[in-house]
């Protein structure tokens, strides 16, 4: 049995864009934080709660206390919502994303599950916003671990422990930053980057080499998924 376990924003949901708008705006309302570095790469923790505490940090020198951090998630999903409310095409799918995850559920040879660095609300709202179901999913997220490897762990022994299989054949990520073709080589996982013009090659120069701009070819997505390589160490 394989596994492939997918990200969330800019890989299912088009929704990288608001996301980080909201994600300002919502340090700005709550703390008065501006400013921000949007070099999303360049954090020690590519997740919303590792980047979080980070900026906070940063500006005023203390860690995020725990009641902080919901009030910042609660101001972001309120963002969040009232975005989708006035623009909700802003929270498309990517193109065929609803309907891969549907028939994927029916394939013999492979099972399902979702690693992301969105918060656990977040990451519920902007699938249900893109009409994306996830009902009977394995999920980890940014509530689970500030880190992106130990989120992918942990949506790997969920994943087992849920479908009851000790050992997956194959484990394929499928993501969409470089973030993630740097975790896939840091964890030996094949990779398949839903990418198309200057990120494909931002990509390409991370290693990867199985490509797909969307997911409306669905025979298309099962080759890859079947001939994802893993991630090539830098020259």
């Amino acid at each position: 049995m394989n596994l492939a376990i997918f990200d969330i924003d800019g890989t299912l949901a088009r929704t990288v864009s608001v996301d980080e708008e909201c994600y300002l705006q919502a340090f700005a309302d709550e703390f008065g934080i501006e400013g921000i570095n949007t070099d999303w790469g360049s954090y020690p923790s590519y997740t919303d709660s590792g980047m979080a505490d980070h900026i906070f940090q940063e500006k005023t020198g203390e860690s995020l206390p725990t009641e902080l951090h919901q009030r910042l998630i609660d101001r972001f999903i309120f963002l969040l919502s009232r975005r989708r409310h006035d623009n909700p095409e802003q929270f498309a799918e990517v193109p065929g994303a609803a309907r891969t995850l549907a028939l994927l559920r029916e394939e013999p040879n492979w099972k399902i599950a979702l690693s992301t660095g969105c918060w656990l609300e977040s990451a519920r709202f902007k699938l249900q916003a893109a009409g994306i179901d996830i009902s009977g999913i394995p999920l980890a997220t940014a509530d689970d671990s500030m880190v992106r490897t130990r989120i992918f762990r942990m949506a790997l022994k969920r994943a087992r422990q849920f479908y009851g299989i000790k050992h997956f054949e194959r484990v394929v990520y499928v993501g969409d930053g470089t973030w993630d073709a740097i975790l896939c080589r840091e964890l030996n996982h094949p990779f398949v980057a839903i990418a198309d013009g200057n990120s494909r090659e931002r990509l390409r120069r991370e290693g990867a080499r199985t490509f797909l701009a969307d997911y409306r070819e669905y025979d298309l997505f099962l080759q890859a998924l079947e001939e994802a390589s893993v991630p090539e160490a830098k020259g």
